[in-house]
């Protein structure tokens, strides 16, 4: 547990590195003017808020899979800290390393590491489907297009993930054949429970809300740098622009926090709209970078200050934490 915590460090430091090397990049005159301070400021609490409650889907799955609902609950505040931490690290190159930072509540707490593990990658496939149902919905034309235009792409990202995908399982059946076959069987009962399959439609109705919640922030963002309000007759595809641009840059390997991709993807959507021109639209997601990095940022700073300020009210350390559990 020492290595691992040493190993989270280490990768939180290197995030936190590469967080500050964007906000230097950035140039703020072109971004934040007088003007818009106070929206600026504003926005960047509303998002705040939005991250912070976000953990939540994600402790409804882990409950799914360990199976304590009433007991986790008591937990939300680790939950909560833990989730901000390992958000942090999508600005790690590799977008795969805040998933790996999840795990890090099942240490604090004593909790199965296969059952997080599963809660994690459930909510990825939820947080997908949500997002691509989403911009299906509010701008499928757009959706289609993007989908014939990338197609192969798509395609071969799809068939070499199918392929790891059927390898590792594969070799982990052949060396681990006992273990394997009892996580099947395991997570197999759990699935087929009815109480499962509603708080999986939950959970996605949730990550939908969130969703919808993130594109009208982004609407937001667009009146700010045009100067003027969007006609509500556009709002859904907006939202829908913006979701698919986010889906984009979730499922690319290796854009940290989808930087680029959403952007690319905003810009192909909106091009050529009557509602917002280039300008506004390239300051527009610059704008929102900003107020996502921060949001991200502050939205953990607040969770460590109050996870550790309760941790030292009650006396007990992460540690003292863990042989507490291990007693129980």
């Amino acid at each position: 547990m020492k290595k691992l915590k040493i190993a989270g460090n280490i990768l939180m430091v290197i995030a936190l590195v590469f967080v500050v090397r964007r906000l230097f990049s950035i140039d703020w005159t072109s971004v934040i003017t007088g003007k818009n301070l106070f929206w600026f400021v504003l926005y960047i609490a509303v998002y705040t808020v939005i991250v912070l409650v976000s953990y939540y889907p994600w402790r409804i799955l882990v409950s799914v899979f360990i199976g304590s609902e009433k007991s986790l609950a008591k937990h939300d505040l680790t939950f909560c800290y833990v989730f901000t931490k390992a958000n942090i690290l999508k600005y790690v190159p590799g977008n795969v390393f805040q998933y790996v930072g999840r795990n890090e509540v099942a240490s604090i707490l004593g909790l199965d590491h296969a059952g997080v593990a599963m809660a994690t990658l459930s909510e990825v496939i939820l947080m997908a489907a949500s997002a691509a149902l989403c911009s299906l919905v509010l701008i499928g034309s757009y959706t289609i297009q993007y989908l014939k235009a990338h197609l192969l792409k798509i395609l071969a990202v799809g068939i070499a993930a199918l392929v790891i995908l059927s390898a590792a399982v594969f070799f982990l059946f052949k060396w681990k054949k006992e273990k394997v076959t009892e996580y099947y069987n395991k997570y197999k009962k759990i699935l087929s429970k009815k109480q499962t399959a509603a708080r999986l439609l939950l959970v996605f109705c949730i990550y939908t809300v969130i969703f919808l919640c993130i594109g009208l922030l982004f609407i937001a963002v667009m009146n700010l740098c045009s100067g003027k309000a969007l006609p509500r007759s556009v709002y859904g595809m907006v939202i829908g622009g913006f979701i698919l641009s986010w889906l984009a840059g979730y499922i690319t390997p290796g854009a940290p926090g989808g930087i680029g991709v959403r952007e690319l993807i905003l810009a192909l959507v909106f091009s050529g709209s009557s509602f917002a021109s280039k300008e506004t639209i390239v300051a527009a997601s610059a704008l929102y970078r900003v107020i996502n990095t921060f949001g991200d940022i502050i939205a953990f700073v607040i969770m460590f200050v109050v996870y550790h300020a309760a941790a030292n009210k009650s006396g007990l350390s992460d540690a003292d934490k863990q042989k507490t559990n291990d007693r129980e």
